[in-house]
């Protein structure tokens, strides 16, 4: 599994003058439908992303590689069953997760917030000293597992299983990666930068 990190932050302009070139025009109308212009710019972000790192592993223009949403709203590529991909933006980065088995991906800007909001969806045991974490531990422990259960839903609504899901984290920054598959991930994190894709 190949995992690539774009930060789109310089290149908003160049990535929505540049987004006829990459996407079809079901999702052409469906990026002109988003009211919100960083939501347009997300969606345009991660597509153009996905869509010219799977023209380099399959040798195709990248405006010949067909995003299909799944049921679920997972992704996959059409015509392609034997490359699975996930994708995933926050705050100025988009990331996408390209393998020959199932993958999910997500990447989260880690922002301080008030955890006692969001504790309810931890598991007893991920609760269980949570409060007497640091501030920078709470924030880490919080992100890591956000990111993780992410990941795997991404990865298990493509492909449900009673594998067992290997998942690895890393942070970059002020971002937590998480990236999941069946097999040990050890992924390889390729970071992109949007000059040279537009």
């Amino acid at each position: 599994m190949e995992c690539f990190i774009a930060d789109f932050s310089g290149e908003r302009a160049g990535i929505l003058s540049a987004f006829p070139r990459f996407l079809d025009p079901g999702e052409i109308a469906r990026l002109e439908s988003m009211g919100s212009p960083k939501r347009r710019l997300e969606f345009a972000a991660g597509r153009v992303l996905l869509k010219s790192v799977c023209s380099r592993v399959l040798g195709i223009p990248a405006a010949r590689v067909a995003i299909e949403v799944l049921p679920g709203g997972a992704i996959s590529i059409k015509g392609r069953p034997d490359i699975y991909v996930s994708l995933a933006h926050s705050g100025n980065f988009a990331a996408c997760a390209v393998s020959e088995t199932p993958c999910g991906i997500d990447i989260e800007l880690m922002k301080r917030r008030d955890y006692s909001r969001v504790l309810d969806w931890l598991a007893p045991g991920e609760r269980a000293g949570f409060a007497k974490l640091s501030e920078d531990a709470q924030l880490e422990r919080f992100y890591g597992l956000w990111t993780v259960r992410e990941a795997r839903h991404k990865l298990l609504s493509v492909a449900p299983s009673q594998k067992r899901v290997h998942v690895s984290t890393e942070i970059f920054g002020d971002y937590m990666l998480a990236a999941a598959c069946f097999s040990r991930p050890d992924p390889t994190l390729v970071p992109v930068e949007f000059k040279d894709i537009l």
